[in-house]
Parts: C-alpha cells; structure tokens; sequence
C-alpha cells in the first residue's frame, strides 16, 4: 500500500489490458523494468502481430530491395548507388530518434531502411573486393 492508500500488487499483462482494473503502473524501481518501445510506444497491450511487424516488414524490405535496387546499381552505376543508399541510412536513423513516437512512422522508416540495405552492403563489398 501507498502512501495514498493505493494498493499495489503484481498483475498479468492479460487483466491490466482486459480493463479488469482501473490503471496499471510499471515499477520503474524493480531490476527487471526496462524502458523500450514497448514502453515508449506503449506496445504492452497491443496485439502480438503490431510489435512483429517491425520485424516482418524489415525483411519484406530487405527482399524487395534485394530484388528492385539491385537492378539499379547495374543500371545507374555503383557510385550513385552507394551514394544514396547510404544517404539514405543516416536519414532513417535520424527518423526513428526524433520522429513521433507513433507505431506507423517506426514501420515507414523501418521499411525504408531495409530497402537500401542489399544495396549498401553488396556495392560497398564489392567496391572492397576491388581494392584487394
């Protein structure tokens, strides 16, 4: 009990989303509290597949990616490629740590990371085997 004569007991993440009870609070002072997305984007009562799409759409991207840019290289060179492959990244980074924290924005930038990735990392290994 609290000083406000609050009960506090330990609960299943099932009744503190059910609505069993009026409010829920995560001990901050327990060693096993961490503060992620699950807590910034309050993921703890959304079904399952909202917080495994992150997931599932950055390896859909890495295919699709994987499958379209690479054309690209071949066709507009590698330079360019990399260029804005890699232009790209520092941009998506900078999305996930300011833009809002909103489930949909994280899922656009994910997305968008992935798709430049097949491109960043086989132009720039095969710029390296060049050099050797």
């Amino acid at each position: 009990m609290t000083d406000a004569g609050e009960i506090i007991f330990e609960c299943p993440k099932e009744a503190a989303c059910s609505g069993t009870y009026a409010s829920y609070e995560i001990d901050w002072d327990s060693s096993n509290s961490i503060n992620n997305w699950m807590t910034d984007l309050n993921l703890i009562c959304e079904p399952p597949i909202a917080i495994s799409l992150m997931g599932v759409l950055s390896f859909i991207s890495f295919s699709l990616g994987s499958i379209l840019i690479t054309q690209v290289i071949d066709k507009q060179g590698r330079r360019l490629s990399l260029i804005v492959a890699s232009s790209v990244t520092p941009l998506c980074i900078m999305g996930l740590m300011f833009a809002p924290h909103n489930l949909y924005s994280i899922y656009a930038v994910i997305f968008s990371l992935g798709l430049t990735y097949n491109c960043r990392g086989s132009t720039a290994y095969l710029y390296a085997t060049e050099f050797l």
